[in-house]
């Protein structure tokens, strides 16, 4: 099954090289953001043609798994969203404020309060005269309590090796207690669960997940807590 994955990615790569010479992405074009604090944020991705040309955007949601417990809108060039609807169209880009740095652009504003979790929203966006120029941009976020990993981190040493991983991974508990981690993926589901042992190294077989990303959450007894990404390939 893992080699067949591997076939899709490569696929699903090939097509987005192919793609990013006619937009692109600033700063990144998929982003993934730790939260911090329980105050609002914003998270944007900004988009334009390799030379200045006139252009108006339409997009479409591919998905949205942020927390029912967050706050969250969205704005592009030329809306906001309280709740992102499925299409939309930004406003029309002229040459002229092409040339004078006009972009297009997706604003995402959070406030996750003391609601921990993950999200992702997936978006794609493109020529909305050719549905074929274009490409998916998204916002992976994550918000734990960096509150308790701070005030245990020089009690708590965990980690984990290789990262990206294919078929097993070595987690490390460098600590005098027993610790617990949980391993969910992007969507917020748990994939796994393994009881490490003190001052001890464990392997854990992954090639029962899929190839992405996920969090590692680590946690102890006394509270200790941390959380790690891991890329399983």
């Amino acid at each position: 099954m893992k080699s067949a994955l591997n076939t899709v990615i490569f696929i699903v790569l090939f097509s987005v090289n192919s793609w990013s010479q006619n937009l692109v992405y600033s700063p990144v074009q998929h982003r993934v953001d730790q939260i911090i604090g329980e105050n609002s944020q914003d998270f944007s991705i900004y988009l334009t043609t390799p030379t200045p040309e006139a252009i108006q955007y339409k997009w479409e949601l591919i998905s949205n798994s942020i927390p029912s417990t967050w706050s969250y809108a969205m704005c592009d060039y030329g809306a906001c969203y309280p709740a992102i609807p499925a299409t939309s169209t930004m406003g029309p880009i002229s040459l002229v404020e092409a040339q004078d740095g006009q972009q297009g652009f997706f604003k995402l504003s959070v406030t996750a309060g003391l609601n921990y979790g993950t999200g992702l929203i997936e978006i794609y966006v493109y020529d909305s005269n050719d549905i074929d120029r274009g490409d998916t941009v998204s916002f992976l976020l994550n918000y734990t309590n960096t509150l308790g990993i701070r005030a245990h981190e020089e009690k708590a040493t965990f980690s984990l090796y290789p990262n990206p991983a294919t078929e097993t991974i070595k987690l490390l508990n460098n600590t005098t207690e027993e610790c617990r981690i949980v391993i969910i993926n992007i969507a917020g589901e748990i994939v796994s669960k393994k009881i490490l042992d003190p001052k001890a190294t464990t392997t854990l077989d992954i090639r029962p997940l899929d190839a992405g990303m996920y969090f590692v959450n680590y946690y102890t007894s006394n509270g200790n807590k941390k959380t790690e990404r891991l890329v399983v390939q």
